[in-house]
Parts: structure tokens; sequence; C-alpha cells
């Protein structure tokens, strides 16, 4: 079911009046721009229900079943997970209002159909991601998405806190993160102009948005803001693949972000303890219940030595950490296996 953006009359549901009177406060000081209507009692929401129409219902885990099938549910919960394909989302109730109201948004425009991954765009997400620091993973990110450039639109997007890039491309200092970022949170009309007129080319061919430029950028950034910003680039700059590279830690943010996504390459080390981590995220039972380790591909990297001359001599996926992966053309001129390693993954990923 497909809603039209427009007014938007949401139906908020808890048999605990005092939880309802307080979130419905909560949300109200966010000055929601929806019709919201609060209830209570189970037989009243129900008649609402079936005499009104709702294009969102936010209600208690549990309850959804005694409504109308065809009706558009999303739980209260932990975790944000977005609507689609016949999927009821769920709603992070323990968090700032301001994200929950940026939350409630982006719901709408999934509802609209105008998902990355869902929507009429077809715009391939997919992202790179270790719970292992120094395997790889960046190096490898880039140059898939470089390896992409060569027969379709590809953004690279660094979403790692301080994160290093400058060895692997060169890009315009004056493009900063930050102004997108305070662009979005004034909500300023020219916000889409600021984002496209920030991205910027590399030699590969990439396109590439600004990194993050200090933790505070990270720690005010939210996974609503950069699928509303990715969202935004597929539309309007008609990029057909997206690659995230994300931070090594587990957290709401980054399970958004991952659910969101069409695959997740996951990237180890060729060791004993990267291959123990690996190991650990395969039978993890949280990640099958959340449907994550099902549109999953994993990566060892087995470049462990280095000839005299400081050339790769190892297997694909090779790079073992950004330390040693200044020469970015040198790689691809003298290793063909890492090439057709960035092709293999981009083929399973859906990229090519």
């Amino acid at each position: 079911m497909k809603m039209e953006v427009g007014i938007v009359k949401l139906l908020l549901f808890s048999a605990d009046v005092y939880f309802l009177k307080v979130f419905s406060e909560y949300l109200s000081r966010e000055k929601l721009e929806y019709d919201l209507f609060s209830y209570s009692e189970e037989e009243v929401a129900e008649q609402a229900v079936k005499t009104q129409n709702f294009d969102l219902i936010l209600c208690e885990q549990g309850y959804l079943k005694r409504f109308e099938e065809e009706k558009i549910y999303v739980t209260l919960g932990m975790h944000t997970i977005y609507p689609g394909d016949g999927q009821k989302g769920c709603l992070n109730i323990y968090q700032r209002a301001s994200q929950v109201k940026e939350e409630l948004e982006y719901m709408v425009q999934v509802l609209a159909g105008k998902t990355l991954v869902d929507g009429q765009n077809a715009t391939t997400l997919v992202s790179f991601f270790s719970t292992e620091g120094g395997s790889g993973k960046t190096t490898l990110a880039y140059l898939t998405a470089a390896e992409c450039a060569k027969t379709k639109r590809t953004l690279y997007m660094n979403l790692e806190p301080l994160a290093v890039t400058d060895c692997l491309y060169t890009a315009d200092e004056e493009k900063r993160m930050e102004d997108i970022l305070l662009s979005f949170d004034e909500k300023r009309e020219e916000t889409t102009a600021v984002l496209l007129n920030a991205i910027d080319k590399t030699a590969e061919g990439v396109y590439v948005l600004p990194t993050l430029g200090n933790i505070g950028d990270y720690l005010e950034l939210s996974s609503t803001v950069v699928l509303q910003m990715l969202h935004a680039v597929s539309f309007m700059s008609g990029v057909e693949n997206i690659i995230l590279d994300l931070p090594g830690t587990f957290s709401d943010f980054t399970e958004t972000i991952l659910s969101e996504s069409k695959k997740i390459v996951w990237v180890y080390n060729d060791g004993r303890n990267g291959k123990r981590k690996m190991e650990k995220v395969q039978n993890d039972p949280y990640l099958k219940s959340r449907g994550i380790l099902s549109k999953s591909i994993f990566v060892l990297n087995r470049c462990e030595n280095q000839s005299a001359g400081e050339e790769y001599q190892a297997a694909f996926p090779v790079s073992r950490s950004l330390n040693t992966a200044g020469r970015i053309s040198k790689i691809l001129e003298i290793n063909e296996a890492f090439e057709k390693g960035c092709r293999n993954i981009a083929g399973k990923t859906g990229l090519l």
C-alpha cells in the first residue's frame, strides 16, 4: 500500500494512559505537521480505524492483529525499522523528540514509495561494515566503488568518525559535511542544493560526499538524516549505486542503515582473531532475527606480506590497512586478482 504525501493523519494507541499522555506531549513539543489522534481504549481505537482514513498507525506490540490488515502499522519499541514490501515497521521511542520526529517524517517518504531500496529510483544501496579495526574495509569499499564507476554512476560515502581517506582519493577541502548537516538541521529551502554542490568526483570517477569533520558531527548524525541525504542524491543526481562505509560499532544508527541496505559486505582479516570475530557475527542470534545476515556476504582480507619494494603480493582483497594503501593506482595495476575480486563483490551485491 502506498500513500500520497500531503496532510498526514497519525493514530497513536497505547493501553497505558500515562504513557499515552506523556508520549503525545513529547511529540507535540516538536510541532509535528501531522494530525495526531491518541487513543487508550482499544474498542474506540478500532472504531476510529474503521471510520477514518489514517495514513500511519502507531501502537504497542501485540495489538496489530486487532486492526484491519490493509492499514499501515508501526509498532513502538527500542529500534527503528522502516516499513516496506508488506513488512511492518517499528519506531524507537527511547530517543530525543527531534529524532522521533525525523524518523516519522522519513517513514512518510517510505510509505510514499520514495525509499532508496524500494522506491522508483532503483538505486542500489550497499553497506560495508566490520566489527574489527584495520580489516581493510575502507580500502575495499572505495575500490569496489571505483570498479563500479567504470560503468555506472557510483557514490561512495564514508560515515566513520574522523575518517582517513586522503590516501584513497583527493577531495575538495572546502566542501564540508558540517555545512550539509547544518542545512538539514535548520530545514533550509536550499538544503538539496547544498547537498548536491558538496558532491565531488575523484580521479577514479567515483562521486564522494565530504567525510565527517569532527566527533561532534558524528554524534549529531542520525540515520534518518543520512537516508534523507541519500534519497535526495539518488533522485537529483541520477546516481545508480551508493556504497556506504560504516563505523565499526553496532548501534541503532548502524542497524537502521544496514536494514535499509540491499546488501551488506562484512570485511575481516584472514587471521585467527579476524576469523573468530567473523564466526561470532555469522552465528549471532540477534543479527539472524533481524534479517541482517540473510543479505550479508563475508570477505576475508588475506594481505599480510609485502615485497621489499612494497608491492602487494597477497590474494584478494589486497589491503592490510589504510596505512599501506597509499598507491591506489599501483594496487590496481599490479594485482589483477584484486580487480577481479571487486567485480565479484559488485556482482554479488547487485552493484553491477
